[in-house]
């Protein structure tokens, strides 16, 4: 008797599930969508299978966890302690002002981190916080929920206002001209670099815009928000043919999972397949399993979806 090996055709929650299931041709015998699916991996060649398991490293409270790229080294927040985790063990860097939510922005070889309350770096001496700018017109660099590195500035999302650090001097700016007024609370600050020197992914109340080269100025690109929390860095090619080039950023919007690209360019990835439920805030990461790269987020206080049955 002949085998044959079903593919997976991936997750449709959009569609009622009476119109989902049956092989369009009996003589190619696709596995047709479904409507939910639970620790089951995807490989290369579409097949599934079920899902490794994990063990606990270290019990606790941790939140906000963020890795070194190409490191197994990462960073999370305790009972308002910055830590750092090697894999098997953590150590304490530097005690906050609160248990806020925190985010980290690589720049060069330092890991600058910021609260809300608290901003400062990370180096191979320890963690440090920002000091007082000295000059005239000049001020500390504030906090903020959001940061990005670009074109040689820090650049922080500090309530609806994004402040440019000075060139190379990434705890100060300038007060006269380094800041950029949004409509309403900034949730997203995510830099995409090409060899043109791309641009900056910024997503408020409403609007995910595009601020090319990282300029003072930003152009709107889809009419909804982009989660807070939830952006990776990532590359146009993990996708295949959707429109995008190069180093792109993926994130998790009210309307599903989305990417844009170093020169503007924006596709939703989910809408019109999967139903993804909206939420206040939440996490993703990018990993390889079975030859295939999987996005993998989860948010906090999830809400109805926008597309269930449409």
């Amino acid at each position: 008797m002949a085998e044959v090996t079903l593919k997976f055709a991936g997750v449709n929650n959009v569609l009622s599930p009476d119109v989902l299931g049956a092989f369009e041709d009996a003589r190619v015998p696709l596995l047709r969508y479904q409507t939910r699916v639970q620790n089951i991996d995807i490989g290369n060649a579409q097949e599934a299978s079920v899902r490794q398991g994990y063990v606990l490293a270290v019990a606790g409270a941790p939140h906000s966890g963020w890795a070194y790229e190409g490191s197994s080294t990462a960073l999370f927040v305790e009972d308002s302690v910055l830590k750092q985790f090697d894999g098997t063990s953590t150590a304490d860097l530097l005690t906050l002002s609160t248990n806020d939510t925190a985010v980290f922005a690589q720049v060069n070889s330092v890991v600058v981190f910021t609260n809300g309350t608290d901003i400062g770096f990370i180096d191979s001496t320890g963690a440090h916080l920002f000091q007082e700018a000295p000059d005239q017109f000049k001020y500390k660099m504030p906090a903020g929920q959001a940061l990005a590195f670009h074109n040689g500035c820090l650049w922080v999302a500090a309530g609806s206002v994004v402040y440019k650090s000075d060139a190379f001097n990434i705890e100060q700016y300038d007060e006269r001209t380094a800041h950029v007024p949004f409509p309403a609370e900034v949730s997203m600050l995510q830099s995409v670099k090409d060899e043109t020197g791309g641009g900056l992914w910024v997503s408020f109340k409403g609007c995910t815009a595009f601020m090319a080269k990282g300029d003072e100025s930003f152009r709107d690109i889809a009419p909804y928000t982009a989660i807070a929390g939830t952006a990776v860095p990532g590359k146009a090619e993990w996708l295949g043919d959707v429109g995008l080039t190069g180093n792109i950023v993926m994130w998790r919007s009210d309307r599903g999972v989305c990417a844009g690209d170093a020169g503007g360019r924006f596709v939703n990835l989910s809408e019109g397949r999967v139903a993804m439920k909206p939420g206040t805030a939440g996490a993703s990461m990018l990993r390889q399993a079975g030859g295939a790269v999987h996005f993998v987020s989860a948010v906090r206080s999830p809400s109805t979806e926008y597309n269930i049955y449409s």
